[in-house]
């Protein structure tokens, strides 16, 4: 087995003679050595965050999800958690019962913000109304999903309401019949 030639690596070579992860790094950033985060970095950064006492946003400089929320590695594990997560518990403890979200109060988790001031422990459905008042929910046409626009949703209903079967209304506008379902008992476009 060729191992990758970056001294001290050893795991199995991928391509142009390194691994996976230093020929990421080498496609990214034009070195197979940048792109890393210098170790005890991130630990001295949360720290430092804190400490902090402004009430600004302050944005996670590092890796992120595909949402836009800071991750980092668990030490020792091959894993990654939400930073605000982590920053949430460290400053205000482990989550009391029933709130299981880390909420952002100022609404631009999903930009990144760490800041010990804006996150607090809630309940999920708090932590989702918040997301509607801050406008950051992905529900409706927001969401990637969305086959339905909200100006179709009362006509939808108008439909219903003049007798018209709910598989012909699902047929009209390209969805299933539970969709329309869903939809005519409040469950779905419940805002709309």
């Amino acid at each position: 087995m060729k191992i990758c030639t970056i001294e001290g690596c050893g795991k199995k070579q991928h391509s142009f003679g390194l691994c996976g992860l230093h020929s990421s790094r080498l496609r990214r950033h034009g070195s197979p050595l940048k792109g890393r985060t210098i170790e005890g970095e991130i630990r001295r950064f949360i720290e430092m965050v804190k400490r902090t006492e402004t009430d600004e946003c302050i944005i996670w400089p590092y890796g992120r999800n595909t949402n836009g929320y800071g991750r980092m590695g668990v030490p020792n594990e091959k894993k990654t958690q939400s930073v605000h997560r982590v920053i949430c518990r460290e400053v205000h403890g482990e989550p009391p019962i029933g709130m299981t979200d880390a909420s952002h109060s100022c609404g631009r988790g999903a930009d990144g913000c760490i800041n010990h001031r804006h996150v607090r422990w809630t309940t999920h459905k708090d932590n989702m109304q918040e997301m509607n008042v801050h406008g950051t929910s992905q529900r409706g046409e927001k969401s990637i999903t969305a086959k339905l626009r909200a100006d179709q949703i009362p006509q939808i209903r108008a439909l219903r309401e003049s007798g018209l079967l709910m598989r012909e209304i699902a047929d009209n506008f390209g969805v299933s019949q539970n969709t329309i379902s869903q939809i005519i008992l409040g469950r779905r476009w419940g805002h709309v």
